[in-house]
Formats: C-alpha cells, sequence, structure tokens
C-alpha cells in the first residue's frame, strides 16, 4: 500500500485542500500533494478531521494510530452521521433549486406513486379508485415496483392492480360508496397533505441513498457540505478582509 495513492486521491476530489486568498491562483497538483503529506506528518489528527472521510479503512489502519482519539471520532457510527449530514444539506440545497423536487421531476421518478398520491386526488370523476389509498394500503406496494418497470409499464400495472382490487371490495362496500359518494371530493387542504406525504417519501428515498441518478459518493465525501452556514459565513468575512480598507484623514 502506497501512501501516494491516498495523496492522489484526495487531490482528485473536489474538496479544498487548504484556504486561499481570493483572486489567488489554484495550486498545482504537487503543491497539493506537499501540502497534504506535510499536513499528515505534522498534525494527522487535523489531517484526519479534514479529509477522514475519503481515506479507506484499510489507509485508516495502517497510516495512523487506531487507539488516538481522532480516529475513534471518525468511526463507522460518526461516519454515517457525517454523511447523513452533508446528504441532508444538499437536499435543502436541492429543495432551494426546486428543480430536482418538482412535481415534473418527482412523477419523472416515481410514477405510480404520483399517479395514486397526487394525480388521481385532483380528478374528481375518479376519487372513488383511490379511496383506500389515503390510507396507504396500495402506496407500499406501488414503492416495492418503481424501479423495475418502466413508465409505460408502471401505469398499466396500476390500473390493472387496482381495478382488481375495486371488484373483490364491489360486493361488500357498494352501498357504502352509495351513501359516501359526495364525501370523496377531497378538498385543496387534502389534496396538499397527500402532496406533502408523497414529498416526504421521496425527501426519504433521497436520503437513504435510493435515488439512482445521484452520486452519492461525491455528496458523502464533500466536506463544503460541512457547517455550510459557518462556511459563508467565514468567506463573507474574507472577502471584506481582501477589500482594500477605507482611509478617513482624522484632521477633518
Amino acid at each position: 500500500m502506497d501512501i501516494t495513492s491516498m495523496f492522489d486521491r484526495i487531490c482528485s476530489s473536489n474538496v479544498t485542500i487548504t484556504s486561499q486568498q481570493r483572486n489567488e491562483p489554484d495550486f498545482t497538483y504537487e503543491q497539493k500533494h506537499t501540502i497534504l503529506h506535510d499536513l499528515y506528518t505534522t498534525n494527522p489528527a487535523s489531517f484526519i478531521y479534514r479529509f477522514g472521510s475519503l481515506l479507506t479503512d484499510d489507509e485508516l489502519k495502517h497510516y495512523f494510530d487506531p487507539n488516538a482519539d481522532y480516529i475513534r471520532q471518525i468511526s463507522t457510527p460518526n461516519r454515517h452521521k457525517i454523511c447523513a449530514n452533508r446528504r441532508f444539506t444538499y437536499m435543502q440545497q436541492l429543495l432551494a433549486n426546486g428543480t430536482y423536487f418538482s412535481d415534473e421531476a418527482m412523477k419523472e421518478r416515481s410514477p405510480l406513486l404520483y399517479e395514486q398520491m397526487i394525480e388521481k386526488y385532483n380528478d374528481n370523476t375518479n376519487n372513488q379508485l383511490v379511496k383506500k389509498t389515503a390510507d396507504g394500503v396500495l402506496a407500499d406496494f406501488y414503492m416495492e415496483h418503481l424501479e423495475s418497470m418502466n413508465h409505460h409499464e408502471r401505469v398499466a400495472e396500476e390500473f390493472e392492480n387496482e381495478e382488481r382490487f375495486r371488484n373483490e371490495d364491489d360486493d361488500d362496500e357498494s352501498e357504502e360508496d352509495e351513501e359516501e359518494e359526495d364525501e370523496t371530493k377531497y378538498s385543496t387542504a387534502e389534496r396538499e397533505l397527500y402532496r406533502q406525504e408523497f414529498l416526504a417519501i421521496q425527501k426519504e428515498k433521497f436520503l437513504n441513498g435510493e435515488d439512482s441518478n445521484i452520486d452519492y459518493t461525491s455528496i458523502d465525501n464533500n466536506d463544503n457540505l460541512d457547517n455550510i452556514k459557518i462556511r459563508e459565513h467565514d468567506e463573507e468575512e474574507k472577502y471584506f478582509d481582501d477589500e482594500d480598507p477605507y482611509t478617513y484623514d482624522n484632521d477633518k
């Protein structure tokens, strides 16, 4: 095992090796290597704090003292928490952007669930078909099939199973359905509730690493997502510190 490969991987990532002044040219690959080597040699605890999430278990065991406090701090439970926090921060950025969690994008990723929890609640002529969905009876079934079928196959199977579900209940519930026909028109508040439930499912899928179109490795290893509020504040202060200070003539 060569320690150079560890430095290579860190240099190739998108993490900040060390802070630079505004308008200062980026460090070369060789300069980054030197900075990493010096930090590793002089302050391994700081090295682990900054880049520990990018290291493999073998590297942690081979190049660092396994009994050191800074190693225990990035143990599996703590590492999992770090990754979870980074995913949450990244998700907040996606929510603010408004594209990834838009209705159109979520419908593309989860067409069946969207059909049952959003579209059909907005169609009064089909409200009878989804009454059971409000209790989550069908939602779990659809979630199990989301990734295994293409969009058209998913929708076709949705209607096939839904029709069978209705036929099984027709004999026992026909009279009850007639009595409640006028009550199946959902209010705006109810439709919004179902939409929020659908959004919550999509957010949970993202945080659990279940969105196949997301590169979770780059998120989990991105230390720029740590303490992002503090980082933004520091960068703002740095910006003003770099500006030419105003001078005042105290004699005036």
